[in-house]
């Protein structure tokens, strides 16, 4: 479990959680992989993996709002139009 941490902190310092998560992943993978052909017993220990939060929201500006709508009015399929909008104002 020690040299988990020992790979696990340094990189949290310098890269993002998720990338941490993926190196952590892999690393587990390849030493259950060594440890199903018989190469190293397998971990005795759970890998602590560090929470992500990716979920990101982007709001339209005031200027993209107009233009997008806008550009909605002169579009020729107006059903799309309409699910477009139903999608906009609901916050789907």
């Amino acid at each position: 479990m020690l040299d988990i941490d020992r790979v696990r902190i340094p990189l949290l310092k310098r890269r993002s959680a998720q990338t941490v998560k993926h190196v952590l992943v892999l690393l587990k993978r390849i030493i259950d992989y060594g440890a199903r052909k018989g190469y190293t017993p397998p971990l005795s220990f759970k890998v602590e993996l560090p929470e992500v939060d990716n979920i990101k929201t982007e709001d339209l500006s005031p200027e993209q709002l107009k233009r997008f709508m806008q550009t909605l009015e002169i579009y020729p399929h107006q059903r799309a139009v309409s699910i477009m909008k139903i999608a906009l104002f609901s916050g789907m």
